[in-house]
């Protein structure tokens, strides 16, 4: 009887360890009688031969190291119609008794068991290869639904023109981080668009208890205050629609001790090259107008001009450091040629144009 791709149900329910080690039992090899057969095959022919499997428990031995007897334990058989015996593991006992309880003792009906249970593992397979596609088939829609809403954000974004919320979030950004980009109006569209469900799912994440500026925005926009707690303010958002908003709250800018701030631009590369206004520290050195700003934990200085990046550092007096380094590593006439460089490449920066 060939057993090569079945256990005839034996380890169906067992837990995965155990179910892989009764395998594995099941599967050795063994010779018996002359003939090398898996121990299942062995105890197929033995149970399909009428040997009965048996326990004989309190089994000792006398052990010549020990010189004393072994300690009690269970032992496993199985007895052929002879009342020869074979010492066979726990696992080929129950394997044995399993056979016996499941009527597998006559070819017929373990035929059938096998057919019916290969018939089973190619619907299973079949079934395991659809949800594998249908799985792909759904991750390649997500896919292409981000890229549709991401670039329908993308052009709203672009073409946005509430020129009141435009000029309230440039305001606010300005006063509260010293920058205004074109990334940011995309915070306007999830406001505007928040009974859209992926709006408002974005929504949430601008909106983390860590950004407090996005969050004053909200505000200001709305008239609807959030929470301080990311749990507070995602349970208000699921709650509320466009229809809950009360209207522009005016905002004023916070007095504070400003040094020497002005209006500059940054030059961004990505996602393609641009100019982004910011309110930065103004300072002249190496004959250059330079500016520092403060963003993403960086202190960076910039040459005005060109909007160029110099150098970068965690805090100011490393970044003025660094910046020295370079122009006597580069001298000044190299960083000049770079500025003019960056200038015919991208154009100059708009507060020079204005000049």
């Amino acid at each position: 009887m060939d057993l090569t791709n079945t256990y005839l149900g034996f380890t169906d329910n067992m837990k995965p360890m155990q179910k892989a080690i009764a395998e594995k039992m099941l599967d050795a090899k063994k010779r018996y009688n002359g003939m090398v057969m898996t121990n299942k095959e062995f105890v197929l022919d033995q149970i399909m031969n009428n040997s009965e499997p048996q326990i004989k428990d309190d089994i000792t031995y006398w052990s010549r190291k020990l010189q004393d007897y072994t300690k009690p334990k269970i032992e496993y058989y199985l007895k052929t119609k002879d009342n020869s015996y074979w010492t066979i593991e726990k696992t080929l006992y129950n394997f044995a008794v399993y056979l016996i309880v499941k009527e597998f003792t006559y070819e017929v009906r373990i035929e059938d068991f096998i057919k019916d249970e290969q018939e089973r593992k190619e619907t299973e397979q079949q079934r395991l290869e659809q949800e594998k596609l249908d799985r792909e088939q759904e991750k390649e829609n997500e896919k292409q639904r981000k890229i549709k809403y991401n670039n329908w954000v993308n052009e709203q974004a672009e073409n946005y023109n509430n020129s009141e919320q435009l000029n309230l979030l440039r305001e606010i950004r300005l006063a509260e981080l010293g920058e205004f980009s074109q990334h940011s109006v995309k915070l306007l569209v999830l406001i505007d668009n928040i009974d859209d469900y992926f709006c408002k799912e974005a929504l949430k994440g601008w909106l983390h208890s860590g950004n407090k500026t996005s969050k004053k925005v909200f505000y200001h926009i709305t008239g609807i205050k959030l929470p301080a707690t990311n749990k507070g303010t995602y349970e208000l958002l699921d709650n509320i629609t466009s229809s809950n908003y009360k209207g522009i709250v005016p905002y004023k800018k916070r007095q504070k001790h400003e040094k020497n701030l002005q209006t500059f631009f940054r030059m961004m590369i990505q996602p393609t090259p641009h100019f982004e206004e910011c309110q930065a520290e103004v300072f002249n050195k190496y004959g250059l107008e330079m500016f520092i700003t403060n963003f993403d934990r960086k202190c960076t200085i910039s040459e005005a001009t060109s909007g160029m990046k110099m150098v970068e550092g965690v805090t100011k007096k490393m970044a003025m450091e660094r910046l020295e380094y370079n122009i006597d590593k580069t001298g000044i006439e190299k960083v000049k040629e770079h500025i003019q460089e960056a200038i015919k490449r991208y154009g100059i920066s708009p507060k020079y144009k204005e000049d």
